[in-house]
């Protein structure tokens, strides 16, 4: 995933944040010819609604989280954030 080595991920923030910052990204796609509405974090974004998830070792983007912090990224997905991010919106 191409965008997870955008600048902004090389830090540490919450799955919420996580989501929420790859959904804007995949809102934009979206939005060309021929793409339509096909992304729940794209979705979630729209509506301002955090999306978490149960394991990030377990789902597709825990992988792609995995190669770039081994390419040298400096993102880290914080769990104690995820619960501060359960009582607040998704680290807008």
């Amino acid at each position: 995933m191409k965008v997870l080595k955008e600048p902004e991920f090389n830090r540490e923030m919450s799955t919420a944040e996580l989501h929420y910052r790859v959904g804007r990204y995949v809102n934009e796609l979206e939005a060309l010819p021929g793409v339509g509405s096909v992304s729940i974090l794209a979705a979630a974004y729209r509506a301002g609604v955090p999306v978490y998830t149960s394991s990030r070792g377990t789902v597709s983007i825990g992988m792609n989280v995995a190669r770039v912090v081994l390419d040298g990224s400096g993102l880290r997905l914080d769990v104690a954030g995820c619960k501060r991010d359960s009582c607040n919106s998704a680290g807008r």
